[in-house]
């Protein structure tokens, strides 16, 4: 085991980062994410190529070596063993929102899903306009499932397509779509915590790019985010895989090292890693670990212990029209997603549904006069998972209104916020009657009346459309014959 700590990796290095730092705290007075006195641990060796560090949810590293076509697997305990050979020359290794890993595939030309039996590589794109890719690189999953990848050609294919694209590969598996198309060998990518924003870097280039989602499938407004190699004392360290963390900090790897950037583009630390560095990723269970990459070595950072995000709260389940809908509430703001686990007739729990930030769902999937058990948990944008919510049951069929476990009005948060232009507000009654929806803004004025009317006891949602509206924040209530209860909700534009 080598051991390399950053304080003492290189003198004239330490002394650069230590100005570094000086200068950006006395502008900003923003702290470096990195404990004091951390080291850099040596974990593997002998690779042409290792790339796409992943943690499985099952509790173990996965990392591919994109020229000698195998991907790894590694454990503290067995070290590493290939874990799938050949891969297609494999880069970027992510999953899906059940779980399912989905690779850029060099030699293959595409993007592909590894299904359950580990052999098997479903094709999810593969060409554009009926061309092929060049060599997908890297990719990030959205959370409403889709798939954001880089195009450039460094697998050394013969090209079909005169520019280095960026795509989204729509949650239906749908014809894939062009973003971007005017980057030179775009490279890495990650959303930001509530991904209203999607980083890109353009490793020749040392420029680490971002721009603004809209509507979730296009990307607008593109502009330079930090330049890659305006640290460090090597010129050419442009940036090639980078993550982005629940504070919104941008982490790079590239010929220095890891850099990390606050929200705003402002250099916060370095932590050196011996030659260049190629992507890495977060893991571990019970502390926070920093994986990283470069051409031969794998290396691991503690960065101390990990935070899993808190467990959804207050989770009900009730039968309905289309089958069984679930309701719960969940706290935080970096949620990539949320999942549902269900069993059936007291079988073990299966992962069911993902569901993007949304915090009401319906199982559809249901037999006729079958017992149901639901608990939920949310994955933040590191990718850890939390603990379970509550369980909650039900019946597909004949449960009368005492069982639905609604024993009071509710009107959840609306999601996604802040929005635009349009939002979903859930809410449930615990009787039937006269209810009203309506939006005021901050002086009090009634703006808009979503419906007024009589509603069923149960789960409900709306969609408000704000599109006549401008910027700004807004109350939305709901009255009942009862009581109301009100909340807030950011417009931006």
């Amino acid at each position: 085991m080598i051991i390399f700590n950053r304080c003492c990796f290189s003198f004239k290095k330490a002394l650069f980062t230590l100005a570094v730092l000086v200068l950006f705290i006395n502008l900003s007075f923003a702290q470096s994410p990195v404990p004091e006195d951390v080291e850099v641990e040596h974990l593997a060796d002998g690779f042409t190529l290792s790339e796409g560090p992943f943690w499985h949810p099952d509790g173990y590293l996965i990392f591919s070596d994109v020229s000698e076509s195998i991907i790894y697997k590694w454990t503290e305990s067995g070290g590493v063993e290939p874990f799938l050979e050949p891969s297609g020359e494999a880069n970027g290794i992510t999953s899906d929102l059940f779980g399912n890993l989905v690779i850029a595939q060099h030699d293959a030309r595409q993007v592909g899903r590894l299904e359950s039996d580990l052999e098997t590589i479903t094709p999810l794109a593969t060409e554009y306009n009926g061309n092929r890719l060049h060599s997908p690189n890297d990719l990030v999953v959205k959370s409403d499932g889709a798939i954001f990848f880089t195009d450039p050609p460094w697998g050394g294919n013969e090209s079909e397509i005169d520019f280095h694209g960026v795509y989204r590969i729509p949650p239906d598996g749908g014809p894939i779509q062009l973003l971007v198309d005017d980057l030179d060998y775009p490279n890495g990518l990650a959303f930001s915590p509530d991904e209203s924003k999607l980083y890109i870097s353009e490793t020749l280039n040392s420029y680490i790019h971002v721009y603004d989602v809209v509507d979730d499938s296009t990307l607008a407004n593109g502009s330079v985010f930090a330049i890659a190699n305006q640290h460090g004392d090597n010129p050419q360290s442009g940036a090639d895989g980078i993550k982005v963390d629940n504070d919104g900090n941008v982490w790079a790897v590239g010929s220095d090292g890891v850099a990390i950037f606050s929200p705003n583009g402002d250099l916060l630390d370095i932590i050196p890693v011996p030659e260049s560095t190629t992507n890495l990723n977060w893991g571990g269970t019970d502390r926070l670990k920093l994986f990283i990459t470069n051409f031969s070595d794998l290396y691991k950072v503690d960065l101390g212990p990990l935070e899993r995000p808190d467990a959804p709260v207050n989770l009900v389940a009730m039968d309905s029209e289309n089958g069984v809908s679930l309701q719960w509430e969940g706290t935080g703001e970096s949620i990539r997603h949320f999942t549902v686990y269900r069993s059936a007739d007291g079988e073990p729990f299966e992962k069911i549904i993902a569901a993007p930030f949304n915090n009401f769902v319906t199982d559809t999937d249901v037999q006729s006069n079958a017992a149901y058990t639901y608990k939920v948990t949310v994955t933040d944008i590191m990718g850890f998972e939390s603990g379970f919510s509550n369980e909650a049951g039900a019946m597909s069929t004949g449960l009368d209104e005492s069982q639905y476990q609604i024993d009071s009005h509710k009107l959840q948060q609306n999601y996604p916020n802040p929005f635009n232009p349009s939002t979903n507000i859930t809410f449930s009654l615990e009787n039937s009657g006269r209810a009203a929806l309506n939006v005021y803004n901050l002086n009090g004025r009634l703006i808009d009346s979503i419906f007024e009317g009589t509603k069923s006891a149960g789960f409900h949602e709306v969609v408000w459309d704000a599109s006549r509206f401008p910027s700004g924040l807004y109350i939305y209530t709901l009255k009942t014959e009862r009581d109301s209860h009100s909340r807030k909700m950011l417009l931006i534009k």
